[in-house]
């Protein structure tokens, strides 16, 4: 148990030596913590048994002061002293005057934290010798203050609070909490600052100070019991030197004595349990069990720096002495660095593995069937396209002549607008791909690639250009993917619903509304008809492609005229004033009267469909056969399941109307497939274009710009100063681990 505490301090001279300012490993130790002149120096100086701490007014101790205190068998006496200090910026130099030993603690103070008073956390170590005192580890920290006073910083308050709870909030730091007796303890700095960061007061022992100096007719029993303030370490009374006895060198044995005497007199039942060697005999056992508890971890914690540092050493590589070392260098470094690219937009590098958020593939997986597919998704077939559009460009591509039907023209032109939008997603789409494989680029850079920085800037320039290259190529192939669908409109698809799909529907749908008017007894409010006649050669009951025309119902009656065209016999309008066949008797199921696969789908057969009808009395030969047609009143009737732009029907004749729903119909059809296929082949082109090429030829293209000439690759491995600063550092660091193992290893755990 004895060897614990000096292995500590070993550990704590090897972490020192090579600048450990914020340990990684958590030593244990204690924090000496309280507020200006509340007599932590005082406590110091009576556990060392010596004077050799600065004094003075205002802050003194401007930087962490390490006191590692040594036992030395009394015989063991160097040049006739038997006690001796050795400050750790200065091994070799044994100093015997403890005078000496406190201008060394101003001056290196000055040389670290300046000639002003400000507060650096940069330690001092100081080791003492002597057979006087138990080993402990003590960390004297700058007393806490309120108000700035002379050159003091405006916010050293901040600073020392800051300071102070770095250190004591350390798990393995046990604090000790200096306050005076005579100033009320529910106002103390140090009590304060150790509750925030130790609660419980599992790891807080206090120590009250000044206990000759209280009001008479006050004592501190309560405090000293532990019921005011409790604590799990109890707290201890001390009674220091006075500023008289310190001018006048009164020895500290002496002061011991009066210390006794003191305890005896007013706190004889807790004699036992004050002083400033029963302090340091509690400080000595605490910290033997504290190490003794935290040696295992602090094993551990070591070990798994000791592993991360020497993959770091590893990272930094060696310096580069040999020119057939570079060669080999730069080979592995660019075959690295591709490999890296490549396994990460496949899922097998530790980049893509180990971050938490996607990348490469992953994410270009998500945009394509996420992204891509939702901004496709948010297209519609008819958005855009106002009503009066197509009915306008249905007139527009009729020229001079009224037509009998619907102009393919129309239907061509304001499909092709359509698939023209799906151009802008298409392009975004590659430059979302693009971004992250340039994104990509940056996170592949390993630390043997930071070490050269002209070879890393030439990689990424050269990497990021391939990229540049291959853009203007994907883009221009996924511009032709839209021009190809819009150069020509395949009406033989066979998905699409064709001519007489759209008017079987759009027909069958009129017709289910129909029906439902006539069982509300709604069908009794129409009083006309919308007529139509037709071929009364065939006696086929519907619209035949070649004699089919429409009129709207408030109109009178018109002429019949006739025309004269391959075995198509006269037609006449009539107007019925009452319906003559109701829906269900088959008005809305002509059959085929051109029914050849070659004019299955063209714009002269699209109104020929085929549903059955009930069978009835055919006509007399010649006797025009009256249908009885949805009516204005019919498209209107219906409320929420017509088209929510109902008010722009109100403005077409219903002949329009049946045209402009008939184009919405077939544009919905065809631009569906037409966004399914780019849908699927945007993503191949890019994955083709771009992706899979950058990922062929990227270590190819670097070799290739990068592998010019000797000259230029000494250049190329030049190692910035930096690293080889920090590979200085880090094998510095390795040693230290690799001591502190073997200290530790030394250490026989019972």
């Amino acid at each position: 148990m004895e060897a614990l505490i000096p292995t500590v301090n070993r550990l704590q001279d090897v972490f020192s030596t090579i600048g450990f300012a914020e340990p990684s490993v958590d030593l244990p130790q204690i924090v000496v913590v309280g507020s200006q002149s509340s007599g932590k120096s005082s406590v110091l100086e009576s556990i060392v048994g010596r004077d050799f701490l600065p004094r003075g007014s205002g802050i003194v101790t401007r930087v962490p002061l390490i006191i590692q205190l040594n036992y030395v068998a009394p015989k063991s006496k160097i040049r006739g002293n038997d006690e001796w200090a050795v400050f750790l910026h200065a091994p070799d130099q044994k100093i015997f005057d403890f005078d000496e030993v406190r201008e060394e603690i101003d001056r290196q103070t000055e040389k670290v934290a300046g000639a002003k008073k400000n507060i650096v956390d940069k330690p001092i170590s100081l080791r003492i010798y002597s057979p006087n005192v138990l080993n402990l580890t003590l960390v004297d920290l700058p007393g806490i203050t309120k108000v700035p006073i002379a050159d003091q910083p405006a916010d050293i308050e901040t600073q020392v609070r800051a300071l102070t709870l770095r250190y004591i909030s350390k798990p393995n730091s046990i604090i000790l909490a200096v306050s005076p007796a005579n100033a009320d303890l529910a106002n103390s700095d140090s009590i304060k600052l150790a509750k925030e960061v130790d609660p419980g007061g599992a790891r807080t022992i206090g120590v009250c100070t000044k206990l000759d100096l209280m009001d008479k007719g006050t004592d501190a029993v309560d405090v000293l019991s532990g019921r005011v303030i409790p604590l799990k370490l109890g707290m201890i009374g001390v009674v220091n030197r006075s500023q008289h006895d310190i001018n006048t060198k009164k020895s500290l044995s002496s002061a011991r004595q009066d210390e006794a005497d003191f305890f005896s007199q007013q706190y004889p039942s807790l004699k036992h349990r004050c002083g400033a060697p029963h302090l340091a005999h509690t400080l000595n056992k605490l910290l033997m069990l504290h190490i003794r508890d935290s040696l295992p971890q602090l094993k551990t914690r070591i070990k798994k720096l000791q592993i991360e540092t020497e993959e770091q050493l590893a990272d930094l590589g060696e310096p580069l002495v040999q020119e057939r070392d570079k060669s080999g260098q730069l080979l592995q470094i660019l075959s690295n660095f591709s490999t890296t690219f490549k396994d990460t937009i496949d899922g097998r590098s530790t980049v893509a593995t180990s971050s938490s958020e996607l990348v490469g593939g992953a994410m270009i997986c998500h945009i394509f069937h996420n992204t891509f597919a939702h901004s496709l998704g948010s297209i519609g077939p008819l958005d855009g396209l106002r009503l009066e559009d197509i009915q306008k460009t249905i007139r527009n591509t009729t020229g001079t002549r009224p037509s009998l039907f619907i102009p393919e023209a129309s239907f061509e032109l304001l499909v092709k607008k359509q698939i023209r939008r799906l151009l802008e997603p298409g392009l975004r789409c590659v430059e979302l791909v693009f971004q992250e494989l340039e994104r990509l680029v940056h996170s592949c850079v390993s630390q043997e690639l930071s070490r050269f920085r002209g070879l890393r800037d030439q990689v990424l320039e050269v990497s990021t250009r391939l990229l540049k290259d291959r853009l203007p190529e994907t883009n221009a192939m996924v511009e032709n993917l839209i021009a190809i669908e819009a150069s020509y409109i395949n009406t033989n698809h066979p998905q699409f619903e064709g001519g007489s799909g759209a008017m079987s529907k759009m027909l069958g749908r009129l017709s289910e509304e129909a029906r439902g008017v006539n069982i509300n007894g709604a069908a009794a409010a129409a009083p006309d008809a919308f007529p139509a006649r037709v071929n009364t050669e065939t006696g086929l009951s519907g619209y035949p492609a070649s004699t089919v025309d429409f009129a709207p119902t408030p109109n009178p009656p018109r002429e019949p005229y006739a025309r004269d065209r391959a075995g198509v016999a006269d037609v006449q309008f009539v107007n019925a004033n009452a319906r003559s066949s109701s829906l269900d008797s088959g008005m809305y199921t002509p059959q085929r009267q051109h029914s050849s696969p070659a004019d299955r789908n063209s714009w002269a057969n699209f109104l020929s469909f085929t549903r059955p009808a009930p069978e009835r009395a055919p006509p007399p030969p010649g006797t025009p056969i009256i249908l009885s047609t949805p009516t204005t009143d019919d498209f209107c009737r219906t409320g929420s399941t017509v088209h929510a732009a109902e008010e722009e029907l109100t403005n077409l004749s219903s002949k329009e109307r049946m045209e402009v729903e008939l184009v919405q119909s077939l544009i919905d059809s065809y631009f569906s497939i037409v966004r399914d296929k780019i849908a699927d082949s945007i993503p191949k082109t890019i994955m083709h274009f771009l992706v899979n090429h950058v990922q062929a030829n990227l270590q190819t293209t670097l070799l290739q710009q990068l592998w010019v000439g000797q000259d230029y690759l000494d250049d190329l491995l030049l190692e910035d100063s930096q690293v080889a600063e920090q590979r200085a550092r880090t094998s510095e660091m390795l040693s230290a681990l690799h001591k502190a193992t073997e200290i530790i290893n030394e250490v026989s755990m019972l």
